[in-house]
């Protein structure tokens, strides 16, 4: 026979970091989960740290979307002006 039991149950925000990275041998990843209001700024810090001489690559798989002019601003990182 089962018994009841009682569980509490908090309701919490949950923050997902939308860049990360990590390296593949000398290659460096770049992981955006989503796009969200930070996203641009983020991508541009990590930028910053990573090395101008080893390949990068932007892994976008899983991606859950997210605000289309973050996307477009963390595009225009990679992309020349005009």
């Amino acid at each position: 026979m089962a018994k009841d039991k009682e569980v509490r149950v908090r309701r919490s925000a949950v923050t997902i970091d939308s860049v990360s990275t990590h390296q593949l041998g000398k290659t460096q990843v770049i992981k955006i989960g989503s796009f969200t209001r930070d996203t641009s700024e983020k991508l541009k810090r990590v930028l910053k740290t990573l090395r101008r001489d080893r390949p990068i690559i932007i892994d976008l798989r899983g991606n859950a979307g997210g605000d289309l002019h973050a996307a477009i601003d963390s595009a225009m990182l990679f992309l020349q002006k005009g």
